[in-house]
């Protein structure tokens, strides 16, 4: 349960009215993941912690402030919300064609030998 406290920007998760900790999230997750079968085709179906950084990734992209992601996340420091966001976009680089299809000629050639 996600209750906010007497400091509208502060937030506590509980069970039960006690605390919990990082471990029963990701395990509460994972078994939730597991029993809804929605990634059994996947050889590494998402973790809780990925899913958290997507959330801050697409947070982000969505203009919410970095400190107002921080407080969600649960973190102490700026720097640590940003390390979330980071290596979620994929970035394309252009190839010279004519290398790509030399690397292609000598990845099949060693591959025959």
């Amino acid at each position: 349960m996600l209750i906010k406290c007497e400091n509208p920007t502060k937030f506590i998760i509980s069970n039960n009215n006690k605390p919990i900790n990082a471990d029963y999230l990701t395990k509460a997750f994972e078994t939730a993941r597991n029993k809804s079968n929605y990634f059994s085709e996947m050889e590494n179906p998402p973790s809780f912690h990925e899913i958290r950084a997507l959330s801050s990734h697409l947070q982000e992209k969505a203009g919410i402030a970095t400190h107002e992601t921080q407080t969600l996340l649960g973190h102490t420091s700026e720097k640590m919300t940003k390390h979330y966001q980071e290596r979620h976009e994929i970035i394309w680089k252009e190839v010279n064609k004519e290398i790509l299809e030399k690397f292609w000629k000598t990845l099949e050639d060693s591959e025959e030998k």
